[in-house]
């Protein structure tokens, strides 16, 4: 069994219960678990991956319970402030053999990408990254022996870039790039919000969740959406930087 394991959390500072902000009817994070539902839906009904929500054990999360109604969905609530831990919780005990690691922050991650990573864990990698596609939408993944060894007993503060603990070489799946503009599909301002927003209201439900890669990088491009957000991609690499920096000074 392999699973997608969806990181989130309510208690953002910026943007306070965001993956629940709705567009076109539904929450941001149902609209990102029913795109990865229909991609894996012959791997979901045959019983070889399953979507999890993995998050910190807080009375807020609890909210994040209204998505197991959804078949083939659950939460694990595990480690606060130490997103591999958390993960390596998850696996341990759903009894995963590996894991697909989507940023519940990225609400058009990829389908393809997760795809080709489930493929490539599944023929027996054991660290996994796309690249070439815009910033949210990308991929990784890694077996459970790996996170393991990696993780170990570490319960140090990795929340921000969290993945600069894997200092092995991932296996890397190359996209064509689908524009050189710099677009950023994750969820951290309002205007990103509004920018999700646009873009899953520009569809109807059904294209949402069988729009491709290419159809939504095309459609924010020629309607503009990337005006909303694209002033605060500045503020978001320096606001990540600082934080991994604040991380690393408490270790």
């Amino acid at each position: 069994m392999i699973g997608i394991s969806i990181i989130a959390r309510l208690e953002s500072s910026r943007l306070t219960q965001k993956h629940l902000i709705k567009a076109a009817g539904k929450p941001f994070l149902e609209w990102l678990i029913l795109r990865l539902k229909d991609t894996f839906a012959h791997e979901i009904d045959h019983l070889e991956l399953e979507v999890c929500i993995t998050t910190s054990d807080t009375a807020l999360n609890r909210t994040f319970s209204q998505f197991e109604s959804i078949n083939g969905v659950s939460v694990f609530y595990g480690n606060d402030v130490n997103i591999p831990l958390r993960l390596k919780e998850c696996a341990t005990a759903r009894n995963w053999d590996a894991v697909i690691s989507v940023d519940g922050d990225d609400i058009l991650c990829s389908p393809e990408a997760c795809k080709k990573v489930y493929e490539a864990l599944r023929d027996g990698k054991s660290y996994v990254k796309t690249e070439g596609l815009p910033l949210g939408m990308n991929a990784s993944g890694f077996s459970t022996s790996y996170l393991k060894e990696v993780v170990a007993d570490n319960h140090d503060v990795l929340e921000t870039g969290w993945g600069r603990i894997f200092s092995a070489a991932p296996y890397i799946i190359p996209f064509q790039p689908l524009t050189a503009e710099p677009l950023r599909f994750t969820l951290d301002y309002p205007e990103d919000a509004n920018f999700f927003e646009s873009v899953l209201n520009s569809y109807t439900p059904d294209k949402i969740i069988t729009a491709t890669d290419q159809d939504i990088v095309e459609t924010v491009i020629e309607q503009q959406f990337y005006s909303l957000n694209e002033q605060l991609n500045d503020i978001y690499w320096t606001n990540f930087h600082n934080q991994i920096e604040k991380e690393q000074d408490e270790q």
